[in-house]
């Protein structure tokens, strides 16, 4: 059976890279979701966060980007469990993206959005007469 854990996101860093001694650059990725509301018909829309662990060269690179840096990032999603303290708390669970093959700065001119059917709306879109 072939399996693979792999993730690919794009989005804008959040506060400054965070560095340890001999361990890896950490910092946040925010990544929004865009809709339209049904019944308001009002554009929506909501930000994920995301923690990033990026090791060696490309974690000392990582380290210089500055907050609000849009980012390009390929890596796999790790999974941490943390144990209760005591039997009425609840055992803590979080996520990380560990940056492994590729990270990316990108800059963006425009942003064209894709319509159902594959038509472009929004700033910088071509509309025929």
């Amino acid at each position: 059976m072939f399996n693979i854990n792999r993730i690919t996101l794009i989005g804008n860093t959040g506060a400054d890279a965070k560095t340890t001694a001999n361990g890896p650059t950490t910092l946040s990725l925010a990544t929004n979701v865009t809709w339209t509301d049904k019944q308001t018909n009002d554009r929506r829309t909501r930000t994920e966060w995301h923690k990033l662990v990026i090791w060696n060269g490309l974690g000392r690179w990582a380290a210089t980007l500055p907050k609000g840096t849009s980012l390009f990032v390929e890596g796999e999603l790790m999974y941490e469990e943390f144990p209760r303290k005591v039997e009425t708390t609840v055992e803590k669970k979080t996520v990380e993206v560990e940056v492994m093959t590729r990270v990316a700065k990108i800059r963006v001119d425009r942003m064209i959005r894709l319509e159902p059917g594959g038509e472009p709306k929004g700033e910088g879109a071509e509309t025929e007469a």
